[in-house]
């Protein structure tokens, strides 16, 4: 396998593996509905006060992500032949995700601390079952750019609904609840590899408690 390719698996797997948890088992990618580390945020089982402070941290990690969109240019960010700024790119954004969640711990109780922290370790184990499924797929060039766009638009997507300010809560999970990056996936690939993805559904089931 050459670099390029092990780099743009490794594009995929950092969009959506550290990123996707609770797979019901038994489903297909179409079917299964994906819970991201952003979503988690505002799940919590938090005070008024608590949630106040939890939009305040999204809103100043959402400052950071615009500043990145505003100097990464779009055709810079697709461009396949430059596929360190895309590493780049993704790389910066984990780094976000995972002080905004650290930035939240602080201000959680001892109870709601350790929910969060078991939520976050499922986050991690998923992880490297998807890193592992994306893996054993095989997939072609163009299914790799396809799946990388389209991950880099509901990337932007699910950032802009956690900040909007103007929607509860609530709303914001509707909302987050219709974004399936699995049956985006899902949608690029063949048969046979929609098939390999549920058997490994059924193999390997995500369980969120």
């Amino acid at each position: 396998m050459s670099n390029k390719v092990k780099i743009c698996i490794s594009i995929v797997c950092l969009l959506i593996a550290t990123n996707i948890c609770g797979i019901p088992p038994g489903q297909c990618a179409a079917a299964a509905a994906d819970i991201t580390e952003e979503t988690l945020w505002i799940n919590l089982e938090v005070s008024e006060q608590q949630k106040k402070q939890i939009d305040t941290i999204i809103l100043e990690a959402y400052s950071q992500v615009k500043r990145i969109e505003k100097n990464q240019k779009s055709t810079d960010l697709y461009n396949f032949n430059n596929i360190f700024v895309l590493l780049q790119y993704t790389s910066k954004m984990n780094d976000i995700r995972k002080n905004t969640s650290d930035s939240i711990m602080q201000i959680l109780n001892t109870q709601q601390r350790n929910v969060f922290e078991d939520q976050l370790e499922q986050v991690q184990a998923t992880s490297r079952k998807s890193t592992a499924m994306m893996l054993s797929l095989d997939l072609t060039d163009n299914q790799k750019k396809l799946i990388v766009v389209s991950l880099l638009k509901t990337q932007k997507k699910i950032w802009s609904t956690i900040a909007n300010q103007s929607s509860s809560w609530e709303q914001k999970r509707k909302k987050l609840n219709r974004i399936n990056k699995l049956q985006i996936i899902s949608a690029k690939l063949s048969k046979d590899q929609r098939t390999m993805m549920a058997q490994w559904n059924v193999m390997f089931p995500a369980d969120l408690n």
